[in-house]
């Protein structure tokens, strides 16, 4: 028998861990086993049949038996399905169960009701560096730059990612995102700027998805993870030249590279750039090239873009984190806090427009260039574009009218000079020179002034000062001899005036002079008022020295005196008959004369007195002591004595009963009544061959009639006193003439006499000549010489003999003669006492006395050379100092 079991009732599939139709959260780790069981009779109802096997399936994969073989009752066992069949992702496990009977329950994944699902994710996810580089740098940052961190946190297209986490310098993990999340995570993200510190922030990161997996990335240099760089200090700035608000030199030109400003690294982000700016312009670059090192290399200023001024610079500089430091805008060094500099350019050059001089330092009456003038100590002043460096002006006063100035005078950065002492005269010159802050100098301009303080002078001749003049009964013209003085070299005299017993003034001279004024000069006759007139006198120059006279008994000044009591004639005459007058100032020879005068307002009061001296000028002057005598009221003086030599008679009259004088007459006589003095023949020169000259003890004068002839003869003289007045030859030998002497000396005279040929002007026997010398006064002098004519030809030689010096044969020439000229007597003869001359050879212009010989080698030497061998005949005759021949012998 059997026994046949039934069992209809399917087993039941129990879910506790996973719940039915749960999904297992991600995970890359096996999460079994699973507490899913399978039940035999679940509801109890009646006997069932043991569970045969279970199985499960991923997806829509084959099964796989969880248990199998039967005779199981439930089955409460954990179990797990093998790791690496489960897929990467979500994996749907379906599940069933069979008895024995063949009941079976199947759990087709269904989510929320039957099967469950594991999500398998073994894969990490990834970290994408887009900035910073994987195991680079950041930036630098000088505060939070917030959220500037590109580094991307990639999905799998699995687990979600579930966190990501950086972590600076070991510090805690601080949070990047804390959701899950399926996709990439591509946020840009921060870092917490208050766990940072100054320098190199190593960063290391760390993300991981909601399966477990997680990717770490501490900072490997050029690998993994990052440097975030925090710099929060600023660079520095270090003034040498200039120094911090201060100011360079000036420059006149570029200087190129001379501002010695450093910019200091502080060891974090590099240095990044540094600039200036001019005033308010834009910033210019000084340097743009990383470093990290302190710039320490001069630089320069855009030369162009500065004014002529003091230029204020700002100047800056930036760390590559963005830290800065900047000096702007310019203050001084005189400030808390001094910034940047002052560049100051100057490529102006200075200029004085003009130099002007006043008498006083308010500086408002001028003096005028190459003006005389006579104050002493004056401004000078001038104007001057201004530099913008500010100029500083060299001066110096000198005799150079050129430029001189060397940058080794006094200086002044004024405009002026006050208080300048000056050197008179007209070559001084006040030179000024500019030159700026920035050393260009400009044009020295040079001021002519004009300065004399010296008085002129007043120099009294005639009248002395503080004296009076002679009696004048009318205009005596340019009588008065006072002369105006410059004393020195240096302003011309301006004017000169008088004035009459302080009346108006009258004007001596008004024009400028460089000389002095040593004219003699009159006054106004119309002006002046009978008897003394007080004459007060002034001088100016044209620097404005002005000299005052007054009248001041004898001090200053003169008194005019007028008179109405006048002589109009005063006459000499050469006997008291007075009807031969003499000439006044004209030599004559007569020692005893009368002097006749003449004039007006004279009446019995009047007394006149006489004086014979020596001067033109009056000497009796209103002094009765001074006259050598009067005549009373009678108007003549007759035999009166003179001396020699040029004299003067003075006449002047008195009247009592008004006390008035005359003008003073006055009469040039010249006596002399001596003769002239060594009158002489100087000399008598022969004028031709046919006249001698014979002066061995007294002269005498030969000639001949066989030609024409002529002498001259040389008178010389001499008178002390009235000098000569002609010499006259009155004789037969000339007509004689009259010549005016020289002033002073000795005087020559000169005659040329002349005869014919074949006359004889005087004949035998020998005649005197005389001629007479006058002097001026008509005093006579006289010399003689003697004239002798001599026509007579002297003897002719006797024989001429010639004789050879050896013969060296008949056909041979000797060139070697002797000539002897003979003569009948002792010496050669002449009737007319006149010397003999030779006439031909060697015996040309020789005079002699006895027989003569000598050797002709000349003479034949001649003859062979010029004329050839031959027979020549040689002829000899002689001739006197008149020009008598004698005849001829000859020789061959």
């Amino acid at each position: 028998s059997w026994t046949i079991k039934v069992d209809t009732h399917p087993p039941a599939i129990t879910y506790n861990d996973p719940t039915a139709g749960a999904t297992i959260p991600w995970t890359n780790t096996d999460p079994a086993p699973y507490d899913v069981d399978f039940i035999r009779n679940p509801t109890a109802e009646a006997a069932s049949s043991p569970l045969d096997f279970a199985q499960y399936r991923i997806d829509a994969a084959g099964w796989a038996n969880i248990f199998s073989g039967g005779g199981y009752d439930d089955y409460t066992t954990d179990w797990s399905i093998p790791w690496g069949d489960l897929a990467e992702g979500e994996n749907e496990i379906s599940l069933r169960v069979y008895d024995e009977a063949g009941n079976y329950t199947e759990h087709f994944y269904t989510l929320g009701s039957y099967g469950f699902v594991i999500q398998k994710d073994t894969q990490v996810p990834t970290i994408v560096y887009n900035y910073p580089s994987a195991g680079d740098s950041s930036n630098w940052y000088n505060a939070d730059p917030g959220i500037v961190i590109d580094i991307d946190f990639g999905w799998v297209a699995h687990s979600p990612l579930n966190y990501a986490r950086y972590q600076i310098n070991g510090s805690d993990w601080q949070s990047i995102f804390e959701d899950d999340q399926s996709s990439d995570y591509t946020a840009d993200w921060s870092i917490d700027w208050s766990m940072t510190r100054e320098g190199l922030d190593s960063v290391n990161i760390v993300v991981a998805d909601s399966a477990g997996n997680v990717l770490t990335h501490n900072f490997v240099t050029g690998s993994t993870g990052f440097l975030f760089r925090v710099d929060t200090t600023p660079p520095t700035i270090t003034y040498t030249y200039p120094v911090q608000g201060g100011v360079t030199q000036w420059y006149a030109t570029d200087p190129g590279a001379v501002i010695d400003i450093d910019f200091g690294w502080v060891e974090n982000s590099p240095l990044d750039y540094a600039q200036y700016r001019i005033d308010g312009s834009d910033w210019q670059t000084i340097f743009d090239v990383d470093q990290s090192s302190d710039y320490t290399t001069d630089w320069s200023v855009n030369w162009s873009m500065l004014a002529d001024a003091a230029n204020e610079i700002s100047v800056r500089v930036f760390d590559v984190a963005g830290n800065s430091t900047e000096h702007s805008p310019y203050a001084d060094s005189t400030q808390a806090n001094p910034m940047g500099f002052l560049y100051r350019k100057d490529a102006t050059t200075p200029d004085i427009v003009a130099i002007q001089c006043w008498h006083e330092n308010t500086h408002s009456s001028e003096i005028y260039q190459t003006e005389w003038q006579n104050d002493g100590i004056v401004s000078f002043t001038w104007t001057d574009a201004a530099s913008p460096s500010g100029d500083t002006y060299f001066y110096e006063y000198n005799t150079d009218p050129g430029s001189t100035i060397d940058g080794t005078e006094p200086t002044t950065t004024d405009t002026y000079v006050d208080d300048y002492n000056l050197s008179e005269g007209d070559n001084w010159y006040f030179h000024v020179k500019p030159r700026n802050g920035a050393g260009t100098w400009g044009e020295e301009k040079v001021f002519n002034i004009y300065f004399d303080e010296t008085m002129p002078s007043i120099s009294y001749t005639y009248p002395t000062a503080g004296g009076g003049t002679y009696w004048y009964a009318e205009d005596p013209g340019n009588v008065i001899d006072i002369d105006f003085l410059r004393v020195d070299s240096y302003s011309p005299l301006n004017y000169a005036r008088y004035r009459i017993s302080d009346g108006a003034w009258h004007s001596i001279f008004e024009d400028d002079r460089t000389d002095d004024y040593e004219d003699n000069w009159g006054l106004t006759w119309a002006d002046l008022g009978p008897g003394t007139n007080e004459i007060d006198l002034e001088v100016a120059d044209s620097a404005g020295n002005v000299l005052f006279h007054n009248y001041v008994v004898s001090t200053s000044g003169f008194l005019f005196k007028k008179t109405t009591v006048k002589i109009t004639s005063l006459l000499c005459y050469e006997e008291n008959t007075h009807t031969t007058p003499i000439s006044e100032a004209s030599w004559q020879n007569d020692g005893e004369v009368s002097f006749v005068w003449a004039g007006e307002n004279f009446d019995e009061h009047l007394t006149f007195y006489y004086r014979y001296d020596d001067s033109s000028d009056p000497t009796i002057n209103a002094d009765p002591s001074a006259a050598d005598g009067n005549t009373g009221a009678t108007t003549y003086d007759n035999d009166y004595p003179l001396d020699e030599g040029e004299k003067y008679y003075h006449v002047q009259g008195y009247k009592s009963t008004t006390g008035e004088w005359s003008n003073e007459a006055i009469f040039e006589i010249w006596y002399d009544g001596t003769a002239p003095t060594t009158a002489e023949i100087y000399t008598i020169t022969e004028g031709s061959d046919y006249c001698d000259i014979d002066s061995s003890s007294s002269w005498v004068v030969y000639y001949g009639d066989d030609g024409a002839g002529s002498f001259t003869v040389k008178v010389k003289a001499a008178d002390a006193l009235s000098g000569l007045d002609k010499a006259t030859f009155p004789n037969t030998v000339s007509d004689g003439g009259d010549d005016s002497p020289p002033e002073e000396g000795d005087w020559q005279f000169d005659w040329v006499y002349s005869f014919d040929a074949g006359g004889e002007t005087y004949g035998a026997p020998r005649q005197t000549a005389t001629i007479y010398v006058y002097d001026n006064a008509g005093n006579p002098a006289s010399v003689t010489f003697d004239v002798d004519q001599d026509y007579v030809n002297p003897s002719a030689p006797t024989s001429i003999t010639m004789n050879a010096d050896g013969w060296d044969d008949p056909t041979t020439y000797d060139n070697d003669i002797q000539i002897f000229v003979e003569w009948d007597t002792a010496s050669p003869p002449d009737d007319g006492g006149s010397d003999i001359y030779s006439y031909y050879g060697d015996f040309e212009n020789t005079a002699p006395t006895s027989d003569i010989g000598t050797d002709l080698q000349e003479i034949a030497y001649c003859l062979e050379e010029y004329t050839g061998p031959g027979w020549y005949t040689y002829y000899i005759r002689a001739k006197d100092r008149v020009g008598n021949w004698s005849g001829t012998a000859s020789d061959s």
